[in-house]
């Protein structure tokens, strides 16, 4: 995290040799990775939330997803209601 916070010259905090291996192992690889914690749009959640996260809020995606599954029961009824209508207007 020192590598994403522009202190390239932070040392190494640590003094077991586990630690320290730990810290320089996560320093590397902060280095070739981007920090995804920056806010490139509006949030509606917490401050470090990471820009790869969905776009959309929640609750347009629940509204996008309860819609789409009335729509298709109401055609799943529609359907059913023809199908059972049919034989009726046979006799």
């Amino acid at each position: 995290m020192a590598i994403w916070e522009h202190q390239n010259n932070a040392t190494n905090p640590y003094d077991s040799e586990t630690q320290r291996a730990a810290w320089n192992a996560g320093a590397r690889w902060a280095e070739g990775h981007p920090d995804r914690r920056t806010n490139r749009a509006v949030r509606f959640a917490h401050s470090q939330r990471r820009a790869s996260d969905a776009k959309l809020p929640y609750m347009l995606k629940r509204a996008v997803a309860v819609s789409a599954t009335t729509l298709t029961l109401y055609a799943i009824s529609k359907t059913l209601w023809r199908t059972k209508a049919t034989p009726e207007d046979s006799s």
